[in-house]
Parts: structure tokens; sequence; C-alpha cells
């Protein structure tokens, strides 16, 4: 299911944990849904790829990744990035801005 422009369940798997759209309650994909456009946001602004390396995590999974067990990743309220070309400069400047 395409998200956003550049985000979608099927490519960006870590977006939904891997158990696809129509597995997700309707919390779970608001979650996911905001967190697609704050990374279409974050990707539009640097003009540069960017990948979801972690989202929304059901408990059992983030227990299995050694997740905390107060961890926002359960509640979709948390997730990494990694930005092709990052510098700790543009962190930093990502930071300020969005």
């Amino acid at each position: 299911m395409q998200l956003t422009k550049d985000f979608n369940t099927e490519r960006d798997i870590k977006i939904t944990a891997g158990l696809g759209w129509d597995k997700l309650t309707d919390d779970q994909k608001t979650s996911a849904s905001l967190l697609a456009q704050n990374a279409q946001a974050i990707r539009d602004y640097v003009g540069k790829p960017i990948t979801v390396t972690s989202g929304f995590r059901p408990a059992d999974k983030n227990a299995s990744v050694g997740g905390s067990k107060t961890s926002q990743h359960v509640y979709g309220e948390a997730w990494a990035i990694v930005i092709k070309g990052q510098t700790r400069e543009l962190l930093d400047e990502l930071s300020t801005k969005i």
C-alpha cells in the first residue's frame, strides 16, 4: 500500500513491523501513516533517500530484539531512520528544523 510519494508498506516493511497493512489495528495504521508522512517530510527536506530501520513493533517483536518493556516502538510512537550520506551536521540541522 502506498502511504506517501516515496514510502509504501511492501518495500518499507519496518513501518508495519512486517505484519502487513491488513493485520494492523486502526491505531497502528494511524501511527504507521504518521511515520510515513514524517519520513517523507524529512526525505523531501534533505533531498536524499532515507530508510526506516525501525518503526512500530508488537510487544513480542520488541522483546525479541532486546527492546525496553516501555519502548515507544510498541505504541508506534518511536522510529529510527538512516539517511543516505548522513553527516553529524545534517542530523544537527534536522533536530532544529523538523
